[in-house]
């Protein structure tokens, strides 16, 4: 009805500001964010922010259990393919294991998340051809690929695009963190 997509486009006209990202986070996934945000976490969001309103490369570090993973792997990824902000998204993890897990995350929120698919429609629809465990491409707009530290990003391309933003988190080892190296 009218009165339901005029609401649905209100709503996702103010998410789109990146300055929402929060309020992205805790409407579209209350479940993986859940406990009240502190200021580190605000910053956290805010550096996602840079990213999506400036395009510049960024290094987050904060102590373990502060939720880094889900902010820029989960909540910053979910955010670009939701408004097609970067074309070509890459992930990187330590192996390909922990690459297509960071993926099947998700993929699991685009295929189930019931206010993604309210506000977005299924992503699914017209991508069945490019979904599976390695690789999306949602709504035709945007796709995803997960890669393991040790693959080259170099020359990547699809549909004449190359990677616009590349996502690496733990892509060392414990035991290499501690090393003299």
């Amino acid at each position: 009805d009218n009165n339901n997509m005029e609401l649905r486009e209100l709503i996702k006209q103010d998410l789109s500001d990146p300055k929402n990202i929060a309020l992205f986070a805790k409407l579209v996934l209350p479940h993986w964010f859940s406990r009240p945000c502190n200021e580190v976490h605000y910053r956290l969001f805010d550096h996602a922010q840079i990213g999506i309103r400036f395009k510049k490369n960024k290094c987050t570090q904060a102590y373990r259990g502060l939720g880094k993973s889900t902010a820029h792997n989960l909540l910053g990824n979910l955010y670009d393919i939701c408004f097609g902000i970067h074309p070509y998204i890459v992930i990187n993890g330590f192996n390909r294991q922990q690459s297509n897990q960071k993926l099947a995350n998700i993929k699991r929120e685009l295929e189930t998340n019931k206010v993604i698919s309210y506000l977005f429609g299924s992503p699914i629809a017209d991508s069945e051809n490019q979904w599976n465990k390695e690789s999306i491409f949602p709504w035709q707009k945007v796709y995803v690929m997960a890669l393991s530290v040790g693959q080259a990003t170099r020359g990547l391309l699809f549909n004449s695009s190359r990677p616009t933003k590349v996502v690496s988190d733990d892509i060392i080892t414990t035991k290499a963190m501690f090393s003299k190296e």
